[in-house]
């Protein structure tokens, strides 16, 4: 539960997917079921799709400056004069 906590604090995509898988273990182990490596799996992959949308957002942009970078390169000698 301290790990938890830890990933509380930190309030990252990377902490939030930690939290995901160490919740569901932690479930597991109050339930006393069986721990399997799938199911923790399945809580971590939830969890990153659930992140992933955050980052992908604001792509379109990023690729759009990254394709016209070599354009506005050798475009600027031109705009100088």
């Amino acid at each position: 539960m301290e790990a938890v906590s830890i990933c509380e604090e930190d309030a990252g995509p990377l902490a939030n997917v930690v939290k995901a898988g160490l919740l569901r273990y932690s479930q597991r182990v109050i339930e006393e079921k069986v721990i399997a490596k799938d199911d923790i799996t399945e809580a971590i992959s939830e969890a990153a799709m659930l992140e992933i949308p955050l980052y992908e957002r604001n792509m379109v942009v990023l690729s759009t400056v990254y394709q016209t970078a070599t354009m506005w390169g050798l475009l600027e000698p031109l705009l100088v004069w």
